[in-house]
C-alpha cells in the first residue's frame, strides 16, 4: 500500500475508536482478522478496498449506535411518569420483542416515540 492509503486507513481507525469509545488497537485487530493478516505491513494493495469497506461499515454502525442512543435519551427524558414508562415498556415488548430500548433499531425507536 502507498502511504496515502495507509494514512486513510489510520484516520478511519482513529475516527471509529473515538466514536465507539474504544482503543484503536482493538479496531486494528478486528481489521487484521477480517483481512487475515497480522499487521498493517501485510495488507496488500488488492486488500485496500476490502479494508476500506470494512472500516466504513464499522464507522457507519458506530454513528448509527450514537444516533440510537440520542433517541433513547430523548425518549426517556420525555417520559418521566412511571405509568407512561410502563406503557412504553409493554408497547416495545409486544411490538418489537424487547423492552430494552437500547436493543431497538432507529425506526423502532421512532415508532415508540410516537
Amino acid at each position: 500500500m502507498v502511504n496515502a492509503q495507509r494514512s486513510q486507513l489510520n484516520q478511519l481507525v482513529k475516527d471509529i475508536a473515538e466514536a465507539g469509545r474504544e482503543d484503536a488497537r482493538f479496531v486494528w485487530r478486528r481489521l487484521h482478522a477480517e483481512l487475515g493478516v497480522n499487521s498493517i505491513e501485510e495488507v496488500t494493495v488488492s486488500q485496500y478496498s476490502t479494508a476500506l469497506s470494512f472500516l466504513n461499515a464499522l464507522h457507519d454502525r458506530s454513528r448509527e449506535k450514537d444516533a440510537n442512543n440520542v433517541l433513547v435519551h430523548q425518549l426517556l427524558k420525555d417520559i418521566q411518569q412511571i405509568e407512561l414508562r410502563e406503557q412504553l415498556t409493554r408497547f416495545c415488548h409486544i411490538n418489537f420483542g424487547s423492552s430494552r430500548l437500547i436493543d431497538l433499531t432507529r425506526p423502532q425507536l421512532q415508532q415508540a416515540m410516537g
